[in-house]
């Protein structure tokens, strides 16, 4: 199951770059909205002129190309100033709950040994107990910014340099920091618009907090598209705190055409929808994906027949490591699980994204028969930052991939 779409030629220089795709959009629509976030809305001009200024005083701090820097901000429309910060200085962000448990602070800041950390002041104590290098804290630096000329610092930007690192899931062993550069995130984005269709009226619902990489899959889906990023109050997934119930009537009120949540969301999303399946209860939905963990075809179908089928239900599959997302499916035409089977459909690769079923030794098998899945194409990443003998192991070669790489 290979792909044989590529993406168009993705930009060179800052064209080539997710800040720079951004300003794009900044320039063309300032007024249009990027954020919602609690009834605020925030355009794409002043949220382009507030990434500027922040940055600038990061370069004055010492961050600058190649360097790391964790973001480590609550729900709110500073983490996504502070992030297009970061990445207009040339350095990469490191997404950091800062509501995460000592120990795994300590684990990712140990392991990714980041320049400095953007935060505020309520977790000051936290992060520096945490091991946290010089920290930027927003809400006490508000002089300092404002201070800042226009513009973005006069630094240059490579597509091919560090965007983001991203903490894997430790799904299988103990969580690794990934390593993304802007020309995979800008392929991976290519392949999101393509088949969901993304153009800037839509309206994405980001309901994942920082720690996962939809939460980067989300902000680049939307705000390198022209589209509005609405901010959900709460993470679904975390938040024990969370209702379901809230769900819908959120949709509806901010008017969402596009959401992903992870699998067992789906499950709560389903188990709430089940007793009133009259009507379109996501109305003006038109895309809905599912990922994360292993989602069956039967759960697939019976969430695809309570939303109706102007909504479509996509699965989707993929690793931090090769920028979040590489196959879709979706039941279109289906109607029952064929044979009643348990299975699980991961479909087909995203445009531009490989995708190989191997034998032990690596070599690509025939159809139907079972092996191990790789991945490949322009959305995988470099590896393990800082861990060459992981990234090896990791990160094959392969005679088989026309980049030689899986």
């Amino acid at each position: 199951m290979t792909g044989t779409d590529t993406p168009p030629e993705l930009g060179t220089g800052r064209a080539g770059t997710l800040p720079g795709r951004f300003e794009e959009h900044a320039r063309a629509a300032p007024g249009a909205v990027a954020l919602r976030w609690a009834g605020t809305e925030l355009g794409y001009g002043e949220l382009d002129a507030r990434a500027d200024r922040l940055a600038r005083q990061l370069v004055e701090r010492g961050l600058r190309p190649g360097r790391l820097a964790a973001v480590a901000l609550g729900r709110g429309v500073e983490v996504y100033v502070a992030l297009l910060a970061v990445l207009k200085t040339g350095a990469a962000y490191l997404p950091l709950e800062p509501g995460a448990p000592d120990p795994l602070l300590r684990h990712v800041l140990a392991e990714a040994a980041p320049a400095l950390v953007v935060t505020e002041e309520a977790h000051r104590i936290r992060l520096t107990d945490a091991g946290a290098a010089e920290l930027v804290c927003v809400d006490s630096a508000g002089d300092a910014a404002a201070a800042q000329p226009a513009g973005p610092p006069p630094v240059e930007l490579d597509p091919d340099g560090l965007a983001v690192v991203l903490t894997t899931s430790g799904t299988t062993g103990a969580p690794r920091c990934a390593g993304l550069s802007h020309r995979n995130l800008l392929a991976a984005h290519h392949g999101w618009r393509t088949v969901y269709g993304i153009t800037p009226a839509d309206r994405i619902l980001s309901t994942a907090s920082l720690e996962f990489d939809v939460f980067t899959a989300d902000w680049v889906r939307a705000l390198c598209s022209g589209a509005t990023l609405v901010v959900a109050p709460r993470n679904l997934t975390l938040d024990r705190a969370a209702d379901i119930a809230d769900l819908p009537p959120l949709i509806a009120a901010e008017r969402i055409t596009l959401l992903e949540l992870s699998t067992r969301t789906a499950r709560r999303l389903t188990a709430l929808l089940a007793p009133s399946a009259g009507g379109r209860p996501l109305a003006g939905v038109r895309v809905l994906t599912v990922g994360a963990e292993k989602w069956w075809l039967d759960e697939h179908l019976a969430l695809q027949r309570l939303v109706g089928r102007p909504t479509r239900v996509i699965n989707v599959y993929g690793l931090a490591e090769a920028s979040v997302d590489s196959t879709w499916f979706e039941v279109r035409g289906l109607d029952e699980v064929p044979g009643g089977a348990a299975l699980s459909v991961v479909g087909l690769p995203f445009p531009g994204a490989r995708v190989y079923v191997l034998d032990p030794d690596g070599t690509p098998l025939r159809d139907g028969a079972v092996g191990e899945i790789a991945l490949a194409g322009p959305g995988l990443g470099a590896g393990y930052p800082g861990r060459p003998e992981e990234t090896a192991r990791r990160f094959v070669r392969s005679g088989h991939d026309p980049d030689g790489r899986v």
